[in-house]
């Protein structure tokens, strides 16, 4: 909860505003007509790709009501442009692309929004249009070095507006691995500190990914030969990126840099990064992996200054440093805002902006630059003030601020709004107001109007009330009277007049007694953390109806805060220490913000340097009212203190640690806790205690003094240790010792310990539970009870006892543990009607002794298990026979079965009729008169002298068993529109029910239809042709259809007409004609083709292979589709085989790479390819006489959609 002043007034009304000369006036939301205020604006840049339609957003708000104009580097945009797409009542405007050629529209844009009371503008937006990227065709040379020099592979992406991602890969698009010594530098060449005979490789390729354009592109593959050395030499090392010893940077704030330091030698130079000047804030500096790259995110001012690289290996380092300089675009300080005036009034409007360099300021009104020179008299321009003097409503405009740098602009718009209203009053009329005797109230009188309107108060009488000495009419328009009285009750009138006219109201003040409190709150004491309850009893005045208590603290509202609004705390700041001493020194420290919740207390932490560096402990807490303690401190500790502050969400942050304070050594204060003799043996005991922190020890040459002595006897042993354990050994069973550990350093002893009792080890108890009774409480319980046990033979302390259980002809036997002295136990989950044997043990710390005398107990009766094995056999057309088995699990003597059945029809239950059979060993039935017809359920139950199982069913008739199917030879055919089904009956089975269903495979939906087997034949007709079906036959088996065949069939397309042109002869003609004329040309070319080379294509191949003529396997694509996660991708190791060297080749050396930069393969929307290829189209892609097998096509522009 926060407080708020009683007696501070909320209502700040607009004539107020209009009174002051520093705040504005704000039009009421049913005003008809705004100045222009953009919602959405363009972006900076726009970069456009073929294909690519240019959008761009401009629009205002609803209540400006404007119209938009255009203009494209400084000229109005033309409107009949038929490519340019406007909407109505909007400003976005939308460039279609319809012949892929969109230079003609690449320029600079500016949005105009105008109304009749002024225009807005929006930022410059940038359009760049671009082609598709494309790598030029260069003669790559295969680089060649000895093993462990140093290489670099270059690769000079296209360019492009916005960077592209560049990655390497080898042909069969596997990332080529990076680490310490293999890396691409931001510039994307790679490179290597020195080269393996594993990173000889024919296919290095880089790739760089258009992420805007969907597109991938890559270069020839680069051939690294590594050749074997004798004599690879270790070296220094040298930078390869930076080169030189020292660069420098201009970095703007808020961007990211990296700084880049790429070195060669041998071994591996391993990189370290300092901060020559300033801080590297571990939250924005970040190393990659292998160091090889700084990066600085959001970088801020104090980020300007130096920074160094050290390379080294064991040969020596190489230094480079970095130079920082950290400027910016313009950012706002403080921005200008809309304001509202009335006639005669001033304004001023504010563009403070920060950049470095310093940003220029240029404003402008209506979207036209304000000159110094051309100012109206009543404008008064002064760098980042924009004043209008005696405001007039002509005046009402779109103010522009726009500051800029080398680096950047920044544009706003507001609007100043100058307005003239007859005075309208806020305030309700008639309101009642109540106040009590010798009290102040106000009356208000919300006052809107322009000019400002001059605000008059009249009583009852209609006198002023400036006249009455304890009646004041404030700068808002309200009325306060002060220690009212009954005579200031009555009827107030409060009128509001400017030039453009007046408005009255009225109000009525009711005077009440004074609230008296009979019985107030008493003073409370809790302790911290509780909970403290006032009552307060008060008489009201017998006329209020709204009888309010309000609670304050400290003269101040007690107001429950809205939890949204409320935050941690600040940490608290300026620790100081103060009057140190011996084991004491006093910290003070300024609270920080509240945050809208109180703070309830301080946490004062501390952290040493010798026992626990960089742990911080709490030491005390405090009360949130104070800002200063005295702390106890432990001698030979060196303190330094932090504060964290506490309110109801939570814990600040902890403030910055204030200085060290080292205290003086001392003897020890205090001995250890938890001091304890326990045995892990019979024969011993085990003291024990929890070791004392370091700052406990007040000094060096910290142990302990362990002294002990056999209970009530006079001699104590004793010796000195370090660690916090001690064995006594050679001692009795379970006998009580008297134990003392006191703390030592080298100024002295501890204080004198008290006195703690132990034990030796325990034993198996060798006493055993007598007298066990057992009786059985229902078929799963039985109660146990046993005689408790004497103390002699315990052999320790009681832990209580252990019932085992086993039920006969069972092996596992159950364990139930009784904890403490209980004498008596309940045993569950039993079987029914079972043999019990249980035994008791008692339980000590050592485990259990040996089991009391074997009591058996039997479990009383349960529900039997369903009878087994029931079966029907027909006797005759009117009888038939049930058979069955006993339960499974009797759970108990079986006294007999009952048996029910009931009619089985499809549309009702006919009612039971129940049958009793009282003898156990007759485990059937038979039934007489029985429908032939009609189809039976039987239930039959077992029973003993507890109650009934659940019945066991089964159906049956005494009809005679028909052959399934009931039909036979099912055949179907089929039309573009119907399907026939065809079977035979069986003889006796003409009469069965038929299903037949069908669905259209792409439907979940089944159609059914019902058909008697003597029919033969079914017809599904209304089918869509060409589409796939699925239909099956069902027959009815007793009550239910089975599922008796089941096929899928697709009917047939619809017939050509039969006078189509493909049956005119003149076509047939004409194909039978092209057909001969392609068979001629076949015949001519392969005559040709047989008498053209005269060279072995063979040894062409063997000695030249295309680089960029590579197989493009299936899996490749999943593979490239791996460039979003670099996670999954499969490495390109030194291991992995050359295409060069292990895969033949499928082109020729004239292939698709020598007619483009590179070859264009795309990927549908679902990641196939469209295996479409660019290039020059009039190129055989055979290559001529020259090609002896197909080309593959390499370089390929991967696009991603």
């Amino acid at each position: 909860m926060s407080l708020a002043p009683t007696s501070c007034f909320l209502g700040t009304f607009l004539v107020l505003l209009l009174c002051s000369n520093i705040q504005a006036l704000d039009l009421p939301k049913d005003s008809q007509l705004f100045p222009p205020s953009f919602i959405e604006q363009p972006p900076k840049m726009y970069v456009v790709y073929p294909n690519d339609d240019i959008v761009l957003k401009c629009e205002a708000k609803e209540n400006s009501r404007a119209t938009y104009m255009w203009e494209k580097n400084g000229v109005p945009l033309d409107r009949n442009d038929t490519k340019v797409i406007r909407k109505q009542d909007s400003g976005t405007l939308t460039i279609s692309n319809s012949n892929g050629n969109m230079k003609e529209f690449q320029g600079t844009y500016r949005c105009f929004a105008s109304n009749e009371l002024g225009t807005a503008m929006s930022n410059e937006v940038r359009v760049i249009v671009e082609g598709m990227p494309k790598w030029q065709k260069d003669d790559i040379q295969p680089i060649v070095a000895e093993e462990g020099d140093a290489v670099e592979l270059p690769c000079f992406p296209p360019k492009s507006a916005v960077p592209p991602r560049i990655f390497w890969m080898n042909s069969t698009l596997l990332h080529i691995i990076q680490d310490s010594r293999v890396t691409m530098g931001i510039n994307g060449k790679l490179y290597f500190a020195n080269v393996k005979l594993s990173d000889h490789h024919p296919d290095y390729i880089c790739h760089a990914q258009f992420v805007r354009a969907r597109t991938i592109v890559q270069k020839e593959p680069i051939e690294l030969k590594v050749i074997p050395s004798n004599s690879v030499k270790y070296r220094v090392p040298k930078m390869m990126m930076p080169v030189g010893s020292s660069t420098s940077y201009v970095a703007l704030r808020g961007n990211t840099l990296q700084l880049e330091c790429i070195s060669e030698g041998l071994p591996t130079p391993e990189n370290e990064w300092i901060a020559i000047t300033g801080f590297m804030d571990p939250k924005r500096f970040h190393l990659d992996e292998y160091k090889k790259t700084l990066h600085i995110e959001d970088v801020q001012e104090e980020d300007d200054g130096e920074y160094e690289c050290i390379a080294r290996n064991t040969n020596g380092e190489v230094r480079h440093k970095y130079t920082v300089k950290v400027e910016s675009a313009p950012y706002w300080i403080n921005r200008p805002k809309k304001e509202v005036r009335g006639p005669g009034e001033d304004v001023k409007f504010t563009c403070e902006v920060e950049g470095k360099p310093k940003p220029h300021i240029t404003w402008m009104m209506n979207s036209k630059p304000l000159l110094a020179e051309n100012l109206l008299p009543n404008i008064k321009m002064d760098g980042e003030n924009l004043i209008m003097y005696n405001l007039r409503t002509s005046d009402t405009a779109v103010v522009q601020c726009e500051a800029g740098n080398k680096h950047g602009h920044i544009l706003v718009n507001v609007y100043i709004s100058v307005v003239e209203l007859a005075p309208e009053i806020k305030t309700p009329d008639r309101m009642n107001y109540s106040a009590v005797e010798n009290t102040n109230v106000f009356v208000h009188c919300k006052v809107f109007g322009a000019p400002t309107p001059v605000v008059y108060w009249y009583d009852k009488d209609m006198s002023s009330v400036v006249r009455k000495d304890n009646s004041e009419i404030l700068t808002n328009g309200s009325m306060e009277i002060s220690d009212v009285t009954s005579e200031d009750e009555g009827m107030y009138y409060c009128t509001a007049s400017n030039s453009q006219g007046n408005m009255t109201i009225s109000a009525y003040l009711d005077v009440r007694n004074a609230t008296q409190i009979i019985s107030p709150p008493d003073n409370q004491r809790v302790r911290k953390g509780g909970k403290a309850t006032f009552e307060c009893i008060p008489l009201f005045d017998s006329r209020m109806e709204n009888k309010i208590v309000e609670w304050m603290k400290d003269g101040m509202e007690i107001i429950e805060d809205d939890d949204d609004d409320k935050d941690l705390p600040e940490p608290p700041s300026y620790l100081e220490l103060s009057d140190p001493q011996d084991t004491s020194v006093i910290l003070t420290w300024i609270p920080g913000q509240e945050n809208n919740s109180p703070i309830d207390e301080f946490i004062i932490e501390f952290e040493e340097d010798r026992f626990e560096p960089g742990t911080w402990h709490e030491l005390i807490r405090v009360e949130g009212n104070q800002n200063t303690v005295k702390l106890n401190l432990s001698p030979y500790v060196n303190y330094q203190f932090r504060v964290i502050a506490v309110n109801e969400l939570g814990l600040s942050n902890g403030s910055e640690p204030s200085d060290r304070i080292r205290t003086p050594v001392a003897a020890p204060t205090r001995n250890p806790n938890d001091v304890r003799g326990e045995g892990t043996e019979p024969t011993n005991m085990r003291i024990t205690w929890k070791h004392m922190r370091g700052i406990d020890w007040n000094g060096p040459g910290f142990e302990y003094i362990v002294r002990w002595r056999r209970q009530n006897q006079e001699d104590w042993m004793e010796t000195v240790v370090t660690e916090n354990f001690l064995y006594v050994e050679n001692t009795k069973t379970f006998v009580p010792y008297e134990i003392k550990v006191q703390s030592k350093n080298e100024l002295g002893k501890g204080p004198e310990p008290k006195v703690v009792i132990g034990y030796s080890g325990e034993d198996i108890p060798n006493v055993i539970p007598e007298n066990i009774g057992l009786e059985a409480f229902n078929d799963s319980v039985i109660k146990v009870a046993w005689l408790p046990v004497q103390k002699e033979g315990l052999n320790g302390r009681l832990k209580g006892f252990v019932v085992q259980y086993i039920a006969q002809n069972e092996k596992h036997r159950n364990k139930l543990i009784v904890h403490g002295d209980s004498t008596h136990a309940s045993i569950s989950g039993l079987k029914p009607f079972t043999n019990y044997s249980v035994t008791v043990h008692v339980l000590n710390g050592k485990g259990e002794g040996a089991g009391s005398e074997t009591q058996t107990i039997r479990t009383e009766e349960g529900v039997p298990s369903p009878p087994t094995s029931l079966r029907v056999e027909r006797l005759s057309d009117t009888s038939l026979a049930l058979f069955w088995g006993p339960p499974e699990h009797p759970n108990g003597i079986i006294t007999g079965y009952k048996i029910s059945h009931h009619l089985v029809s499809k549309d009702h239950t006919d009612s039971f009729l129940l049958q009793t059979i009282n003898d156990p060993s007759q485990q059937n039935w038979t039934f007489y008169n029985m429908s032939s017809k009609d189809t039976y359920k039987f239930y039959v139950y077992a029973k003993n002298s507890a109650r009934e199982s659940l019945p066991v069913e089964i159906e049956g008739s005494t009809m005679k068993e028909l052959e399934f199917p009931p039909i036979l030879n099912i055949s179907l055919s089929r039309t573009s529109k119907c399907i026939t089904i065809r079977w035979s009956p069986l003889d006796g089975q003409r009469n069965v029910e038929l299903k037949v269903q069908m669905r259209n495979t792409s439907s979940d939906h089944w159609q059914q239809y019902y058909v008697n087997a003597s029919e033969a034949v079914f017809n599904i007709v209304e089918l869509q042709p060409e589409e796939n079906y699925l239909v099956r036959l069902l027959a009815l088996n007793h009550t239910n259809f089975q599922q008796i065949w089941e096929t899928r069939s697709t009917a047939l397309p619809s017939a050509l007409p039969k006078n189509g042109f493909a049956t005119q002869g003149w076509f047939i003609g004409l194909i039978s004609a092209i057909v001969l004329l392609l068979l001629i040309l076949v015949i001519i070319c392969f005559i040709k083709r047989s008498k053209g080379g005269k060279y072995s294509v063979k040894d062409k191949e063997d000695t030249q292979v295309d680089s960029e003529a590579r197989p493009m396997k299936d899996e490749t694509f999943g593979e490239y589709r791996s460039l979003e996660s670099d996670n999954d991708e499969k490495p390109f190791t030194s291991s992995q085989p050359s295409l060069n060297g292990d895969v033949k080749p499928l082109g020729s050396d004239d292939s698709l790479a020598d007619y483009g930069g590179s070859v264009d393969v795309q990927f549908n929307e679902d990641g196939s390819f469209i295996g479409q290829y660019s290039g020059k189209k009039e190129k055989e892609a055979a290559g001529g006489h020259d090609s002896s097998g197909a080309t593959s096509p390499v370089n390929p522009n991967i696009a991603i959609d």
